[in-house]
C-alpha cells in the first residue's frame, strides 16, 4: 500500500470522485495511525520485487521504508480538500463537510501537533514542537521517534497542503480565497485573512463570490 499511488489518482484527475474516495479510505485504513501517516506499507526489503531502490536500504519502518515521510503523506490532505470542494460542487454538503474534516485530521496526524498529546508521547517522539519533521520512525522499537527537523521541504509541503485545505492560492500576485474558505474544515475554522493589508472576512469573501457568479452568468448570457 502507498500513499503517493492512493493519493494521486485524484490530484491528477485519473479517477472519478467515487475511485479516488475508495482508494485513499483503503490506504489511510492500512497506513493510518493516530499520531503519524506511512508511506508505504509493508516495508521493503532486499528481496522485494521490483526492487525499489534507495527505499529499501532503509531499516523496517524508517523514513521512506515505512515510516511517516511527511513529503509524500502530505498529499492525502490535498487529495481530500479536493474531493470535498467537488462534492460541495455537486450539493453534497454533508460529504463535503466530512471529507474536508477528514483532510484536517490527516494534516494534524502528519504535523508535530499529534506527537505532543501527552509527556510520553513528546518523549518518545523526541522534537520541538514547532518545526515540521522529514520523517517519523515507525519501526519496531522505536515507534513515534522523529527523524529529521529542520527540515525546509517538508515544512513547505504541509504549508502548501494547508493552503489547499483552507481555500488559499496565490494567482497573479494575489491571494484568491475559495468560497468555502471560512467554513469549518472540522475544527478548524478562519475567522479572517489579513494580507499585506488586505483583510479578508466571511462577509467579504461572500460578497466576492456574488460578484463572481454575477460576472460569470452575464459572461454566459
Amino acid at each position: 500500500m502507498s500513499a503517493m499511488v492512493s493519493s494521486w489518482p485524484t490530484l491528477a484527475g485519473a479517477v472519478d470522485a467515487s475511485r479516488g474516495k475508495e482508494a485513499i479510505d483503503f490506504a489511510l485504513a492500512e497506513l493510518g495511525r493516530p499520531n503519524r501517516i506511512l508511506l508505504v506499507t509493508p516495508p521493503f526489503t532486499e528481496e522485494s520485487r521490483p526492487y525499489p531502490g534507495r527505499s529499501a536500504e532503509y531499516p523496517p519502518g524508517v523514513r521512506e521504508n515505512g515510516g511517516q515521510y511527511s513529503h509524500g503523506v502530505s498529499w492525502f490532505v490535498d487529495a481530500l480538500a479536493k474531493l470535498a470542494v467537488e462534492a460541495r460542487a455537486r450539493g453534497d454538503a454533508e460529504e463535503s463537510a466530512r471529507l474536508f474534516e477528514r483532510a484536517f485530521e490527516s494534516w494534524v496526524a502528519i504535523s508535530p501537533l499529534s506527537k505532543l498529546t501527552s509527556l510520553h508521547d513528546a518523549d518518545v517522539y523526541g522534537l520541538p514542537p514547532h518545526q515540521q519533521p522529514a520523517d517519523v520512525y515507525e519501526g519496531e522499537g522505536y515507534e513515534g521517534h522523529g527523524g529529521w527537523s529542520w527540515y525546509s521541504g517538508a515544512a513547505a509541503r504541509m504549508l502548501s497542503a494547508a493552503y489547499a485545505l483552507l481555500g488559499l492560492e496565490m494567482r497573479d500576485g494575489k491571494l484568491i480565497l475559495r468560497d468555502d474558505s471560512f467554513e469549518s474544515k472540522g475544527d478548524l475554522q478562519l475567522s479572517e485573512v489579513l494580507y499585506r493589508g488586505e483583510l479578508f472576512t466571511p462577509r467579504s469573501n461572500a460578497a466576492a463570490t456574488k460578484t463572481k457568479r454575477t460576472k460569470n452568468s452575464k459572461t454566459s448570457v
